[in-house]
């Protein structure tokens, strides 16, 4: 996990150093995205070893909800400093722009250094290879909750990428769209750590319905919206259920995995996370271009919710024990 943030942190502070030479950054930027994504496989497999499955679904709200307090903040410094850079005595917007990502690779580095001397981890013996492991077919509870969470954390990711570039084509001015990221990344700090208290109350399973459901029709409220009123509540309804699904999302299938194969079944969870964002934004893409509609190009992303919904129930319902010997199943 460390080596790979490292990775993460050295290319994205690089960036600062690029002038006027687009191909150098991009390899820059795919170097620090391959970092930070195999960082994470480590750091979501972690889960397993630091917690036991009655705290998994607070302690992976807490590090969302921390991770969006701190990104928060820095996006909030950077912005700051590029708005105003006579303020820090910087020459122009330019310096100021390539300035946050060292800034970013530093406060990656310093939040990093805890987990180096903090975290015991016990070692494990590994018996399968990794083609035995491929070879091994999946528990069908796991099967289908991996293709619900691809489906519907699709259909999130969309929403995440795609809101500005859809507040834009209806009019909204950059600052207001800034200022609602801002409310998103704030409000995601304790929402997120609200909605574990919620799935306790009412089960995982029923939280993540829920916030699926409330996706959903965050979604159907999204082509109906006019102006900067309505895409300030959107920003709020977004707060609410982001951080909630993607903590409960990761707590949920730390809990029907073997532990002793979490870091390779995370890395699994994490691979179908990185593939998605893919047939959202073609999703809206299509549609957009076909209907010449931005409206009902953004609510074609409901196919995915309603999808993962479905899919999520069945596999909720899987009366296999995917805890147990992960070739119980043949896929």
């Amino acid at each position: 996990m460390l080596t790979l943030a490292f990775v993460g942190i050295i290319f994205t502070s690089l960036i600062f150093l690029v002038e006027k030479n687009w191909p150098l950054a991009l390899t820059f930027y795919i170097i620090a995205s391959i970092g930070f994504a195999g960082a994470n496989v480590f750091y979501d497999s972690l889960l397993n070893k630091i917690s036991t499955p009655e705290r998994r679904d607070f302690i992976s709200s807490l590090g969302y909800s921390l991770g969006y307090l701190g990104g928060g903040l820095l996006f909030l410094i950077t912005i700051i400093i590029y708005q105003k850079p006579e303020l820090f005595n910087l020459p122009d917007k330019n310096i100021a722009l390539k300035l946050s990502f060292l800034l970013v690779g530093i406060w990656w580095l310093i939040f990093s250094i805890p987990s180096l001397f903090f975290i015991k981890e016990k070692k494990e013996k590994t018996t399968d290879s990794f083609i035995e492991f491929i070879k091994k077919p999946l528990n069908k509870k796991i099967i289908l909750f991996l293709i619900a969470y691809w489906c519907y954390i699709d259909g999130v990711d969309t929403i995440i990428k795609m809101s500005i570039d859809y507040g834009m084509s209806i009019g909204l001015s950059t600052s207001m769209l800034i200022l609602a990221l801002l409310m998103v990344q704030f409000l995601g700090f304790p929402f997120a750590i609200l909605y574990s208290l919620l799935a306790k109350l009412i089960k995982t399973k029923n939280a993540i319905i829920l916030a699926i459901t409330g996706y959903t029709l965050i979604t159907i409220f999204a082509t109906f919206m006019n102006n900067i009123i309505h895409f300030f509540i959107l920003a709020f309804s977004v707060s609410m259920f982001q951080g909630g699904i993607q903590a409960l999302s990761r707590s949920y299938f730390s809990n029907i995995i073997n532990e002793n194969e979490s870091g390779k079944l995370f890395g699994l969870y994490n691979l179908v996370g990185k593939f998605a964002t893919i047939v959202g934004p073609f999703l809206v893409g299509q549609t957009t271009l076909l209907t010449r509609n931005h409206r009902i190009g953004i609510s074609s992303i409901i196919v995915l919710f309603i999808a993962g919904l479905i899919l999520f129930i069945l596999s909720s319902r899987e009366t296999k024990d995917a805890k147990g010997d992960s070739s119980l199943v043949n896929s």
